[in-house]
């Protein structure tokens, strides 16, 4: 007697139900296939995009800009000018700074040449000590002798006191325009070193590309005021463009650097481009407060316990010369995980 899902079968049409199982088994088999060939074989993710190295630019200085010598999207060469900020009160802080210098300067040389009379006044004193000393000496003698009367010899030893005196005064004086020369130098270096900072902040006014690239999000115009620190426009290198892939925790382990990867660019939507892995990402951040030095990459999907997901950086093999790779878009990765290269640095 046939059975009740056999009947069924009929009554919706299919003659034979073995080859409904048949078709069914196989789909069961296929999607297992699937799934192992994504997990074992290979692992992919559409969580990626292209990066560069690129340059917040912004002035070390502010004021109003003068000129504007590059536009949105052009492409500029390492130290080329961009930008010109308002030089004339920067220069005349510089002239200030250098009139200041030239006075100490010139008060430096004024106290050297006190420090050398002072000197050449203690060479005088300590000879006229030396002298004072000897007829002190000669006198005693003579005193001793009655040749001379005690008085001369009284009037020598107070000849003698004021001498030392003298020398002592002579001493001390030495000593404080040496001083005075050594804190006259110093203050000379303190305006030179205004001077330096003065000139820095002149040539700030000019600002050159740090890096060679694409200017990026530039709108600045003449008559704007330029604030230290805050950003004015990006420069995007084109010397090197790389992969980001942010793969699940589950994929990580089986990630090793030098694995083959395709890449699938929405820039070029109909090419394959070839890679490598160069690293994994080691440590993510559990939440998204700003100002951490961890990144934080946001999970996909929140109806269950989500998956956190760890950067990998991909290098392009061989990139093609003709096609432009642009930061931030989108590209597609399948990593190849029996594809390690062996002599990987």
């Amino acid at each position: 007697m046939p059975f009740r899902w056999m009947v069924n079968f009929k009554k919706m049409g299919l003659k034979r139900p073995r080859k409904f199982l048949f078709f069914f088994l196989f789909f069961i088999a296929v999607c297992i296939a699937v799934a192992v060939i994504f997990h074992e074989v290979v692992v992919y993710t559409s969580n990626a995009y292209i990066r560069a190295n690129w340059a917040a630019v912004s002035p070390r200085v502010k004021g109003h800009v003068k000129a504007v010598h590059v536009q949105n999207n052009a492409l500029v060469k390492q130290g080329q000018l961009m930008i010109e900020l308002e030089e004339y009160p920067y220069r005349l802080v510089l002239n200030v700074h250098k009139a200041t210098l030239a006075q100490d300067q010139a008060q430096l040389k004024v106290t050297e040449i006190k420090y050398e009379m002072a000197r050449q006044t203690l060479t005088s004193v300590t000879g006229e000590f030396k002298l004072a000393m000897k007829k002190r000496d000669r006198f005693k003698e003579l005193v001793r002798e009655n040749a001379v009367s005690k008085q001369e010899y009284e009037n020598v030893e107070t000849e003698l006191d004021n001498t030392t005196i003298r020398l002592t005064q002579a001493k001390e004086n030495v000593k404080y325009w040496m001083a005075a020369v050594a804190e006259q130098a110093t203050v000379i270096d303190a305006s030179q070193a205004r001077v330096a900072l003065a000139e820095y902040d002149l040539s700030m006014c000019r600002i050159c590309a740090p890096n060679p690239g694409f200017v990026n999000n530039m709108y600045i115009r003449p008559g704007d005021y330029a604030v230290v620190g805050d950003p004015m426009f990006g420069i995007v290198e084109t010397t090197e463009f790389w992969v980001e892939a942010n793969y699940k925790e589950c994929y990580v382990g089986k990630i090793k650097p030098g694995q083959k990867v395709w890449i699938q660019c929405d820039l070029y939507p109909s090419r394959i481009f070839h890679g490598r892995v160069v690293s994994i990402g080691t440590g993510v951040r559990r939440n998204d407060r700003p100002a951490q030095a961890l990144p934080y990459i946001s999970p996909t999907i929140d109806w269950i316990r989500l998956q956190y997901r760890f950067p990998v950086r991909i290098k392009f093999v061989d990139p093609p010369p003709d096609g432009q790779f642009r930061m931030g878009a989108d590209v597609r990765t399948l990593i190849l995980l029996d594809s390690e290269e062996k002599d990987t640095p």
